[in-house]
């Protein structure tokens, strides 16, 4: 199963200082003060892949992040629109091909 895993760009700094300026202009918008709570907590994810995108709409490029997990059993072919499963509900299985290719 190939799932698109947005959590993984929270490790990286440029999209912690966006979300944490977008959380900024939010809380002033209610008239709040903003004060971050830092997370000092490690977070390790298995090997991923990024896939550069373009958006069709608004032109606005951005990184899908993708990776491999082991199914324990073959599901119905239930995928997002960009063809992975997801965390919640898409959660379409595809066959292991790797086996059957040469390796290079």
């Amino acid at each position: 199963m190939f799932k698109r895993n947005q959590a993984i760009a929270k490790i990286f700094v440029g999209e912690a200082r966006r979300r944490l300026k977008r959380l900024e202009k939010r809380a002033l918008a209610r008239g709040e003060t903003f004060n971050p709570i830092k997370n000092t907590q490690p977070r390790e994810f298995n090997i991923f892949h990024r896939i550069a995108m373009s958006s069709g709409s608004n032109k606005q490029d951005y990184l899908l992040h993708i990776q491999k997990m082991v199914a324990k059993e073959q599901t119905e072919p239930l995928f997002s629109s960009y063809g992975f499963a997801s965390n919640q509900q898409q959660n379409g299985t595809v066959p292991e091909l790797s086996r059957l290719v040469d390796k290079i």
